[in-house]
């Protein structure tokens, strides 16, 4: 799925790491993933003892996430490629017609991923 989102450039990457995060969990979950007691759903950065508790879990479960250093991660389950975050692109953009100068530069965002879970359209 791809699509864009604009957000203020002073929290652009803080954006990002929310919908990352926010693809990522959707997917576990997709795969009954239970993460109430790992990964509350208001974080978005998770302590060491909550990515060795995950990770455990996942384990078990045979699944696989690899952040490639880029911006990118992979979900794996079975060695089966299930979800795919890309690196996002970013844009600045200027709204000319904005009044208030802190408001006229912007960035838009934008978004590339694919999950198995994905709903034909």
């Amino acid at each position: 799925m791809q699509y864009e989102v604009l957000c203020n450039r002073n929290e652009f990457k803080q954006t990002e790491a929310e919908l990352k995060s926010q693809f990522v969990r959707e997917c576990l979950e997709q795969m009954g993933v239970d993460l109430e007691e790992v990964w509350p759903e208001d974080i978005i950065d998770l302590s060491i003892d909550q990515k060795i508790k995950l990770r455990d879990i996942l384990r078990k479960l045979d699944l696989e996430i690899i952040d490639d250093r880029d911006g990118g991660t992979i979900i794996y389950h079975e060695k089966q490629l299930i979800a795919e975050w890309k690196k996002c692109r970013f844009d600045l953009q200027t709204d000319l017609s904005e009044l208030e100068p802190a408001k006229r530069v912007f960035i838009k965002i934008y978004i590339n991923n694919w999950s198995v879970f994905e709903k034909e359209e």
